[in-house]
């Protein structure tokens, strides 16, 4: 009986304690208003995690379509930092247009429950 009172107290814990890994700004910029395919795009985040936790982070450049770049695992340090990521490169294929990108990191807080966060960047053009 004691073991079960146990179990049912550790899962109701993990359903309902809240538990924030990480916090985004939601002003996140990019380098440069215009781009060219192949360019590589920069773009700059403050955060502040609260523990050291690897995570799942998509990243996708959005406008009338959604082309997605392969997912990461990122583990950034703990605390409240800036930071700026250099690894997407806009393919050749894209079309001119008014772009953003849009962010997002998923981390599995315990056995039952995941923590998502979403962000999005300021618009820049994409020309050909």
């Amino acid at each position: 009986m004691g073991i079960i009172v146990l179990c049912c107290f550790v899962v109701g814990w993990w359903l309902l304690w809240p538990d924030k890994i990480v916090t985004i700004d939601p002003k996140v910029t990019v380098d440069k208003e215009f781009y060219k395919p192949g360019d590589r795009i920069t773009y700059t985040l403050s955060y502040c995690k609260t523990r050291k936790m690897p995570g799942e982070v998509s990243r996708a450049l959005v406008n009338s379509v959604r082309i997605t770049f392969t997912d990461v695992t990122s583990d950034l340090p703990t605390g409240c930092h800036t930071v700026r990521i250099s690894d997407l490169v806009i393919p050749d294929y894209v079309d001119s247009g008014l772009y953003h990108i849009e962010g997002s990191g998923l981390y599995q807080v315990n056995p039952i429950k995941k923590f998502l966060n979403t962000w999005k960047s300021n618009e820049f053009q994409i020309v050909k």
